[in-house]
C-alpha cells in the first residue's frame, strides 16, 4: 500500500506528487507450492485484516494490480481475437478460479493488426476490489503491472525506458514501451526451483539467462512487426523492478547478457516517507529504504497512475 498526494508548487504542473507513506505485508502463500483451492479467499481475508484503514470521512482512491500468475497474456490477430476470448473463458472456468475471464485488449504497435489480450478471473478481480472498497478505498481500476510501471516511469524515475522487466521470486514479466502506447507484454518463465529469502546472484543466474533470452526474443518480434531499431530506442534502457531486481549484480548480469543499458527502478521524487527529515536522507548515500525502491516499483506506480491527473484539492491516492 502506497500513499501519494498531489502537490501544487509555484511554476510546476499540478500533477507533481509526493510519496507520503508506505506499508506492506505478506499474503502468506508459498509461491512455489500448489495453489490452494481457496487462494482468492485467503487473499481477500488478508486484505480485510491488514490493509491500512482510511481516516474517518476520507475515502482514498486506489488502483490495483492482481498477482502476476493470475494474469494470462495472449498475442492475437484480428481473425483470432474471438476464438482466443472463448478459449480464455474456458481456461479460467476450468481453473481453480471457476470464473469467466475479464479481458482487456490493446494493439502491439500503432497500425499493427496484432493485439495483446490480457485476461484475469472476473470473480477474483471483483472480490478483491470489493474487499478494498469495504475498508474505505475507492477503486478506480485494475492495471497490468507493465502498464503501471511504464506509465509512471518518467514521472517517478525520470527515465523513458524502451521496456520494463518485472522480476519477482516466482514469476517475471516484460512489457515493451512506445511513444504513447503500451506494446507487447509477455509473462516469462519463472525460476525452476524455489529462491531463498535473501538470494545471491549465483543462485538466480541460470534463471536470468532464460529471462534474458526471452526478453531478446520479445524485442526481436516487436521489431519484425515494424518498430525497427532507431538509435533512440537502442539508447533507451531496460527498466528492471521487483524483488529480484534488488539482488546485487542482477543489473550487470542482464546488461552483459542483453547488450542493452539496464536501469534499476529508483524513485527520484522530492519526498520519501520516514526519511524526509533525517540527516541520512539529505546525504548522497541511499538509505536502506531507498535500496528497496525496485521492490516497491509496482505499488508506487499504481498510486501515481491513480493520482497523476487529479486536482490537488481532491484527496489522496493509495
Amino acid at each position: 500500500s502506497m500513499t501519494c498526494e498531489p502537490r501544487s508548487h509555484v511554476g510546476e504542473r499540478i500533477n507533481q506528487v509526493e510519496w507520503l507513506s508506505q506499508s506492506s505485508f505478506e499474503v502468506g502463500i508459498d509461491p512455489f507450492g500448489s495453489p490452494p483451492n481457496d487462494w482468492v479467499s485467503i487473499v481477500v481475508d488478508r486484505l480485510l485484516e491488514r490493509l491500512p484503514r482510511c481516516l474517518d470521512g476520507d475515502r482514498n482512491r486506489a488502483v490495483l494490480s492482481l498477482p502476476l500468475p493470475w494474469i494470462h497474456y495472449q498475442t492475437a490477430g484480428p481473425d483470432e481475437v474471438e476464438r482466443y476470448q472463448r478459449q480464455t473463458h474456458q481456461m479460467f472456468q476450468e481453473s481453480l478460479f471457476e470464473s469467466d475471464a475479464h479481458i482487456v485488449q490493446w494493439p502491439i504497435l500503432p497500425d499493427c493488426p496484432l493485439s495483446i489480450l490480457a485476461a484475469t478471473a472476473s470473480d477474483a478481480a471483483c472480490r478483491i476490489a470489493e474487499a478494498v472498497t469495504e475498508v474505505g478505498y475507492s477503486v478506480r481500476g485494475i492495471l497490468p503491472h507493465g502498464v503501471a510501471v511504464l506509465s509512471a516511469s518518467a514521472a517517478l524515475t525520470s527515465l523513458k525506458p524502451r521496456a520494463a522487466l518485472v522480476l519477482e521470486s516466482s514469476s517475471a514479466l516484460v512489457a515493451m514501451s512506445g511513444d504513447g502506447y503500451f506494446g507487447l507484454t509477455r509473462a516469462l518463465p519463472g525460476p525452476s526451483s524455489p529462491i531463498s529469502p535473501e538470494p545471491k546472484l549465483d543462485e538466480i543466474e541460470p534463471w536470468l539467462e532464460t529471462v534474458a533470452a526471452e526478453v531478446q526474443a520479445t524485442a526481436r518480434f516487436e521489431q519484425r512487426l515494424g518498430q525497427g531499431s532507431a538509435e533512440s530506442d537502442a539508447a533507451a534502457p531496460l527498466l528492471i523492478c521487483g524483488r529480484i531486481a534488488n539482488v546485487q549484480g542482477v543489473d550487470q548480469t542482464l546488461a552483459s547478457l542483453l547488450i542493452w543499458p539496464i536501469a534499476t527502478w529508483r524513485y527520484v521524487g522530492r519526498t520519501r516517507p520516514d526519511a524526509t527529515d533525517s540527516a541520512q536522507s539529505k546525504s548522497k548515500t541511499p538509505t536502506d529504504f531507498e535500496l528497496r525502491d525496485a521492490e516497491l516499483a509496482v505499488p508506487l506506480s499504481l498510486a501515481w497512475c491513480c493520482v497523476s491527473d487529479l486536482d490537488p484539492s481532491r484527496g489522496r491516492s493509495s
